[in-house]
């Protein structure tokens, strides 16, 4: 088949290849060329120029950070012990660790659960797992342990006030959360996902064999405190010096990677040499 295009005015007769490179379409065929080569490349000029987007809690689940689980009851004398007694620890490696809260409660006929120090127990529950989800949703690896540990500190400063939605509103907003990121925690607690967060809080619990508050696993290795002792089994012997060397060799372990600097940091085993610091309200709480 002959392809070819005769001009009327010139009565000259091209073939199609010189028909479209004539001085008259030319620009129309650069422009067919390009709209072509855009289509194809299409993809690629997006992922290069566009705005990546990212998981929002890529920073806070990280192949470089140790897990560490706290089991806990938001009343339970031991757990605000056993949280304030590793805050010094958390205060220094947290960009080391992954820390995660998990709440110990009981299922009931009557209720979708039950917890031992009563309803505002379970409340207070809520409340800081709702803060654990928002920050692992919205904020960076520090915000985390900067926000959410505040928050939890700070609650435990006060007992009797833990599951009031005012007493949680003020900690979370004097431990940096703004007043909407405060509103949309306090709304969590006391709806539908504060519930849900719960009950999967606990089957977590369940799933792990973990029954005591406040119970910290950190790699293969399991602390228990009850009744102000820590169990034979901890490494270290639930010491502020035994948690420390505990991340970090889990962190090398882990990683396959040289001991991180902030691990040497002598300054802060200088904390744990003499008394050998004990991590229990008696020894480490002021």
């Amino acid at each position: 088949m002959n392809y070819s295009h005769t001009f009327p005015k010139t009565g000259k007769t091209y073939g199609h290849r010189n028909f479209f490179l004539q001085r008259r379409y030319r620009k129309y065929y650069i422009i067919f060329l390009l709209a072509i080569c855009l289509y194809i490349l299409k993809p690629t000029i997006i992922s290069v120029f566009a705005t990546p987007t990212r998981p929002l809690s890529i920073e806070i689940v990280h192949a470089k950070h140790v897990p560490v689980d706290l089991f806990v009851m938001s009343k339970c004398p031991d757990a605000l012990a056993c949280e304030k007694a590793l805050a010094p620890v958390f205060n220094q490696l947290h960009e080391l660790v992954d820390i995660r809260t998990n709440y110990l409660a009981s299922r009931n006929s009557a209720q979708p659960y039950a917890c031992m120090h009563g309803s505002t127990e379970c409340a207070g529950n809520r409340y800081q797992l709702c803060a654990s989800h928002w920050v692992t949703s919205y904020a960076s690896h520090a915000e985390n342990y900067n926000l959410f540990y505040r928050f939890i500190l700070c609650q435990n400063k006060d007992v009797s006030s833990i599951g009031e939605a005012e007493a949680a509103n003020q900690c979370l907003l004097s431990s940096g959360f703004l007043p909407a990121a405060a509103q949309e925690i306090i709304s969590c607690a006391n709806g539908n996902l504060g519930q849900e967060l719960m009950e999967k809080s606990m089957d977590y619990c369940r799933s792990q064999n973990v029954s005591v508050s406040c119970t910290v696993k950190i790699g293969s290795s399991e602390c228990i405190i009850d009744g102000g002792k820590w169990n034979k089994e901890c490494p270290g012997g639930g010491t502020t010096l035994g948690f420390w060397h505990l991340i970090c060799d889990t962190f090398v372990a882990a990683t396959g990677e040289p001991m991180p600097q902030i691990c040497s940091d002598e300054s802060f085993l200088n904390l744990g040499k003499g008394d050998n610091k004990k991590l229990s309200s008696r020894k480490i709480i002021n």
